[in-house]
């Protein structure tokens, strides 16, 4: 039952003069250059985040299914590429967060990142609430845990949270049996 990654096809891509572009390690501790900002010249290098969400759901569908008090998870693929994924009341994430070549994601860090949200839902390790005039979540992630904040536009989410008792934690997917 354990998930394994597929094996991801992270291509070779090429800079103005030729060179191959070393994703994730392109500014090392400076700022990138103005131009790179709000700019993706290789969107095609994040299609393997689409066969990583490809393999988790697959995974979900084999081996759980949601407990009465565990959190939903929904996923979307996106044509950027990009996949975004929804869990409880409220929690959302994207990956990639930006996609711009300022931002330098790196593929390979990204799909830990997106596993790792998947499995804290799974495990029961992501809750929610309603905090500061909007909505915070964390998760636990291999190096320790993450968290995000955001202001909803939807005003429902608000209530379906205080109805929760301000927040909720949620309890872990129950594993399918064979």
């Amino acid at each position: 039952m354990t998930y394994e990654r597929p094996v991801l096809d992270l291509g070779i891509y090429l800079d103005e003069q030729g060179e191959p572009i070393e994703y994730g390690r392109r500014w090392g501790m400076g700022h990138p250059p103005e131009h790179t900002y709000s700019v993706t010249r290789h969107p095609e290098r994040f299609a393997p985040l689409l066969e990583v969400a490809t393999a988790l759901q697959a995974h979900v569908a084999e081996h759980f299914e949601p407990a009465h008090d565990s959190a939903s998870l929904r996923f979307a693929e996106r044509d950027f590429p990009s996949v975004e994924v929804w869990a409880g009341v409220a929690g959302y994430e994207r990956f990639p967060v930006c996609g711009c070549d300022a931002c330098d994601e790196d593929v390979e860090a990204m799909a830990g990142e997106l596993e790792d949200f998947v499995f804290s839902v799974l495990n029961g390790d992501f809750q929610e609430s309603w905090e500061r005039g909007g909505i915070a979540t964390q998760w636990v992630t291999r190096d320790g845990g993450r968290g995000s904040w955001s202001k909803p536009q939807d005003k429902h989410l608000k209530r379906k949270l205080k109805a929760r008792g301000r927040g909720a934690t949620y309890g872990p997917w129950q594993e399918r049996r064979a």
